[in-house]
């Protein structure tokens, strides 16, 4: 999508696409309204309007790590971090979307079931 410039604006959690899609994907990146979650200034959040300091997953927030075989491993928080997780600054974005008036009349039922 992002080589073929159908997005109108990107929210990337966690992830560093900057630093390995093809080139067209990154300059349409660049193009767009980004916010980025991550721990790091990455290639990513250089190229973004907005990027927001998270707490890492595993060592400062809880979070699940996959093995080879797909099996889950919940991870506790090993030290205590200044930064929100991803989920508390996704679980803020949404309690200040669902405050605020809605500006296309009707609410379209994505923001609704999917945030």
């Amino acid at each position: 999508m992002l080589v073929r410039g159908d997005t109108d604006c990107a929210f990337i959690i966690g992830a560093d696409p900057g630093a390995t899609m093809p080139q067209p994907a990154i300059d349409h990146l660049a193009k767009v309204p980004t916010i980025v979650l991550d721990p790091h200034v990455t290639h990513t959040s250089r190229l973004a309007r907005v990027h927001i300091t998270t707490a890492p997953a595993g060592i400062s927030a809880p979070g699940t790590a996959y093995r080879m075989d797909e099996i889950p491993l919940p991870l506790r928080p090993a030290l205590k971090s200044p930064y929100p997780s991803d989920e508390e600054v996704v679980r803020r974005i949404k309690e200040t979307l669902r405050k605020k008036p809605d500006w296309m009349g009707e609410r379209p039922q994505m923001l609704h079931s999917q945030i």
